[in-house]
């Protein structure tokens, strides 16, 4: 798991997620998509990358005209690391 999430937090796109999403609390992947100028594949996939290490938490809502959304939100402000050795 340390592994994983040391390479999360080396990936520069990954940061700029964390911080579109911290700032800006995008309504979808695809708004997300939009405010970080990248492909929403490549968004889905590193937003559930993120997830999966409890980064990022996923809301389905239903959209306006009715089709599911995934919200991604950030609910801290910054990450620190600290390794005993």
């Amino acid at each position: 798991q340390l592994g994983r999430l040391g390479k999360a937090l080396s990936s520069p796109k990954r940061l700029e997620l964390l911080r579109a999403i911290r700032r800006e609390s995008p309504d979808s992947l695809y708004r997300l998509s939009r405010l970080v100028g990248r492909d929403l594949k490549n968004v889905q996939e590193d937003v559930r990358a993120l997830a999966d290490l409890g980064l990022v938490s996923l809301k389905k809502t239903r959209g306006t005209i009715g089709r599911t959304t995934t919200v991604p939100r950030v609910s801290f402000k910054e990450i620190e690391v600290r390794i005993a050795v």
